[in-house]
């Protein structure tokens, strides 16, 4: 079984990404951290998702310093890996985030970035720009690598199926964040 195929993990990630936020360990944030990072390297994202949605919510929950540092490292990486799944959880972090906000030293490039960003719409018609009547995006670089050279009709590749996946967590996300 590859990478991002295991039930098993992927319900570990998804129990760190809530664990954590109220019961933070270092060493099992460490470990959801380079497991999370390793599979996405390999095309799987959920780990990667669940590590993001650990640092918004999480964050807003109880802010660590050293945390949101990983948060804005993990983010550009992301963003540089053609993806802005991270990138849209730092911004609805920044936006509902109720404490002293002087603690928060974005990073330049980060602030940068965000300013083509209003409203979550902005990174939806990024992510499915079908959807909006725009020409597709381009494939990411771990969307070439999980291709599969299979042209079978009906066959699906790794990264269709890594699409699917970031529809549906996306999707998800959007209920958490659409509060007042």
């Amino acid at each position: 079984m590859g990478k991002g195929q295991s039930q098993e993990m992927n319900t570990l990630f998804r129990f760190w990404s809530f664990f954590l936020r109220a019961n933070f360990n270092r060493k099992m944030y460490e470990e959801f951290r380079n497991l999370a990072v390793e599979d996405a390297r390999e095309g799987a994202r959920y780990g990667l998702e669940c590590l993001f949605r650990f640092y918004s919510y999480g964050l807003e929950k109880r802010f660590r310093s050293d945390i949101f540092r990983d948060f804005m490292e993990e983010t550009l990486n992301d963003y540089d890996n053609s993806n802005v799944y991270g990138l849209e959880k730092f911004w609805a972090f920044l936006k509902y985030y109720k404490g002293d906000s002087s603690r928060l030293k974005v990073n330049p490039r980060i602030t940068k970035l965000l300013e083509k960003y209003q409203t979550l719409e902005d990174f939806r018609r990024e992510m499915f720009p079908e959807a909006y009547g725009l020409p597709p995006r381009q494939r990411t670089i771990s969307e070439h690598r999980g291709s599969t050279s299979s042209s079978k009709p009906g066959s699906t590749s790794s990264a269709d199926e890594a699409r699917r996946n970031r529809t549906v967590s996306c999707s998800a996300d959007l209920h958490h964040h659409n509060r007042a």
